[in-house]
Order: C-alpha cells, then structure tokens, then sequence
C-alpha cells in the first residue's frame, strides 16, 4: 500500500499545484513530484501525451504516473540544485510585480499580509495618494514567485550559455520531430536550466 509520508507544496501554476513528496511504498520511501489539477480530466489527458512524446525525440521525463485521477507524480528534475533548477519560463512571466500589486491597492482589492512584505521597499500608501510617482521599470523587477526554484533563477541572473547556438538547433530539430508526431506543446510543457557551473543549457 502507498502512504505519503511528507508533502511540502514548492510551486503553483495557473493549472497546476506542485508539491514534493515523500512516498512510502513496501518499506520503500522515495521522493517524488506530485502535479495536482482541481480539473480531474487533466492528468490523464497529460498521461496520454506523455505517452506520445516518449516515442519522439523530444527529452522528457523519466517516468510520469497517475497517483489518482487528478494527481501525476514524476521525479525531481531539480534533486541536485547544485547542477542548476530546471524551470519554465511562463510562470515567471505572468507573475505578480509590485507594479501589478500597487494597482490592485488602488483598484481597492484585497492583497495579503505576504503580498506586502514583497513591496515594503516601497511606500505603497503614498503611490496610492500620487500613482505619477510609481517607478514602473524598478517596481516591475520585484516579482511574487510561488516556485522555489523559479525564484532562485529569477533572482540569480543568467549571464552566459556557452551552447547556445547548438542548444537552438537540437530544440529545433526535436520540435520538429514532435510536429511529425501531431504534437502540439504548450509554452509551460518546456523546463529549462543552465548548470551554474559549465553554463550549458538544458531541456
């Protein structure tokens, strides 16, 4: 019988709850990734795709399960963070700024107590007073990541990929073999990394 031992969630997507795990399993405990959806035809739709893309040429995932009907699990792709964190760069992209939250405050929505502490560098109730005042490029800077890892990245920026060229041209060979498999992949179906100590990137 499986029993989760530990849970700790680690990220959150506009779909998706991401949480690390613990799972125990014939005396056996191992750390899996647990993707869980409130939309429970959603995991076995991805299982299904999964299956297709493993016949491809694309890199994937070692394995991708269903612990139930609206849970995947799948390995830690980022167990050794001394090698870089993998991460997608939609959820970076569409996540919350300070810009965003002063707007929110003078629209006169809720924001939490964590949403705050984020923006104390600024004086949020006088930019409310005068929005002229807000510093959009610095304010825009500052964002709200739920994912630990997509964080650690944002914070710690990229400065060089030393196979750039090379990474471009096997993506696109590879992406092309998915087209001649009829599939299609979102933007957020691609995790990247560059280890910190080679800069060589990844998919």
């Amino acid at each position: 019988m499986r029993k989760i031992i530990k849970e700790e969630r680690i990220g959150n997507g506009n779909h998706w709850h991401v949480f690390k795990v613990l799972v125990s399993e014939n005396e056996e405990v191992r750390e899996v990734i647990h993707k869980r959806s409130a939309d429970p035809s959603a995991a076995p739709k991805i299982i299904e795709i999964y299956k297709s893309l493993s016949q491809s040429a694309m890199e994937t995932l070692a394995f991708l399960d269903l612990y139930d009907k609206s849970t995947l699990e799948t390995e830690d792709l980022n167990a050794n963070p001394d090698e870089g964190y993998f991460v997608s760069p939609n959820t970076v992209r569409s996540a919350p700024h300070c810009g965003s939250i002063s707007m929110r405050m003078i629209n006169k929505e809720n924001v939490t107590y964590r949403v705050l502490e984020l923006c104390k560098d600024f004086d949020l109730a006088s930019l409310i007073e005068d929005p002229s005042k807000i510093d959009r490029e610095k304010m825009y800077k500052i964002k709200l990541i739920d994912s630990i890892a997509e964080q650690f990245v944002y914070d710690h920026e990229i400065e060089k990929i030393e196979n750039f060229e090379d990474f471009v041209k096997e993506m696109l060979n590879n992406l092309m073999s998915a087209a001649k498999a009829n599939l299609a992949l979102f933007v957020d179906a691609f995790f990247f990394k560059v280890n910190p100590v080679t800069n060589m990137m990844d998919y």
